[in-house]
């Protein structure tokens, strides 16, 4: 069963879509995100990478606040290498009398640290499409989740509309039909 949209879910949105996403969405601890690096600014190429939040920044500007997103893996490989640096500081005097080492460094581009909440989308789950739905007031107050057993899912404002819902999800993933209530939302 599907958890979560997924990139290529976001890709088809609109710009205005994407932005009122990134809007109403509210990064917490833990949440799946994609995010976007600039891979080559003369051809205009980006990659877009798929993290989960770590931590959440906000700090305050002149001009309002600004939001960052640590990479959750980040945060785990810095604990690491504080502990791996505590133990290279005590072996640092041994190897002081052998010589010094030399480094190769790969400068090709690595995967960010954090992001900017402006340059992130949510891959949602089931749970947060709910959420974002009933947060927006889907449907005035009628908004209707309906799950059976045989793969049949219905989401909608009234039952009149759902009559006339019909089969279209028939077989669907319940993500895929709750993520078209929330594109149809944004």
């Amino acid at each position: 069963m599907k958890q979560h949209i997924t990139i290529e879910d976001l890709m088809g949105l609109t710009t205005d879509q994407r932005d009122n996403l990134n809007n109403l969405w509210l990064p917490q601890k833990y949440d799946l995100a994609a995010g976007v690096l600039c891979k080559n600014a003369e051809t205009n190429e980006f990659d877009i990478f798929e993290f989960v939040v770590g931590a959440v920044q906000l700090t305050e500007h002149r001009s309002g606040y600004h939001m960052t997103l640590w990479n959750l893996a980040h945060i785990a490989s810095r604990l690491a290498e504080q502990e791996a640096a505590e133990e290279e500081e005590e072996m640092e005097a041994d190897d002081a009398e052998e010589g010094e080492e030399d480094f190769d460094f790969d400068f090709e581009y690595c995967r960010p640290d954090s992001y900017s909440k402006e340059d992130c989308l949510p891959l949602l789950n089931m749970g947060q499409m709910i959420a974002l739905l009933k947060k927006c007031g889907y449907g005035n107050g009628n908004f209707y989740l309906d799950i059976q057993e045989d793969n049949h899912y219905g989401v909608g404002r009234e039952i009149v509309e759902y009559q006339s819902y019909g089969n279209d999800h028939e077989g669907a993933e319940l993500c895929d039909v709750l993520w078209s209530a929330v594109k149809e939302l944004l």
